[in-house]
């Protein structure tokens, strides 16, 4: 009875053990599949993702752009020389072009240079800003004129001549007077200021005498 007993119960487990051989397997196998998968498609694709947004980032601002070092406050009439740009994509110079230049050396005001690089897709824009000046005093000249008179005579103010290398309209005005009945010596100064602001003067002495 006791040995019949015995044969029942190592029957059953060894059952017991075989069926839960069988199943764990499946199960096993097919959860680490299906989870592996999805975990792998979704890191490729988020991986993917954020590479591209980097390169993009980097390659718009990659196109570098600095002014050649250069003259750019000139005197009016003078020769300007566009010394340029630069323009360095990596480590690689770009060609630049010049999309707009308004100086006119001529013509005293502010201008502007535009100066554009393209590498592929990647387009960058530098501006370099002219001056064109005028910094050449006016230039005054007494003209001829009788300055030392006799008391109680009448003095003619001949007045001055003056050249501008700009304006053709500039500001004049006349300082001090003489007193034809008082002998001394008297001073009269002339001004004159451009456009620009530059100013010059000079002046006539007038003797009185007895």
């Amino acid at each position: 009875m006791k040995k019949l007993l015995m044969f029942i119960m190592c029957l059953l487990s060894f059952t017991i053990l075989i069926g839960c051989n069988d199943i764990n397997p499946v199960i096993t196998t097919q959860g680490t599949t299906q989870t592996n998968s999805t975990i792998t498609d979704q890191t490729s694709t988020s991986r993917t993702a954020d590479v591209i947004t980097t390169q993009t980032t980097t390659e718009i601002n990659a196109i570098t752009m600095t002014l050649n070092p250069g003259v750019d406050t000139v005197e009016v009439y003078s020769e300007f020389t566009d010394v340029g740009a630069l323009a360095i994509y990596e480590s690689s110079n770009l060609d630049v072009t010049v999309i707009e230049n308004t100086v006119d050396t001529d013509v005293v005001g502010i201008y502007i240079i535009r100066y554009q690089a393209v590498y592929g897709a990647l387009v960058n824009e530098i501006f370099r800003v002219v001056f064109v000046i005028d910094s050449t005093k006016p230039e005054m000249q007494l003209n001829p004129g009788i300055d030392t008179i006799k008391i109680g005579e009448t003095w003619i103010d001949m007045g001055i001549t003056v050249t501008d290398n700009y304006d053709t309209e500039l500001t004049y005005s006349t300082e001090g007077s003489v007193d034809t009945n008082t002998v001394g010596t008297y001073i009269i100064t002339y001004t004159v200021i451009d456009s620009s602001q530059n100013q010059s003067t000079i002046t006539r002495m007038v003797n009185v005498i007895e």
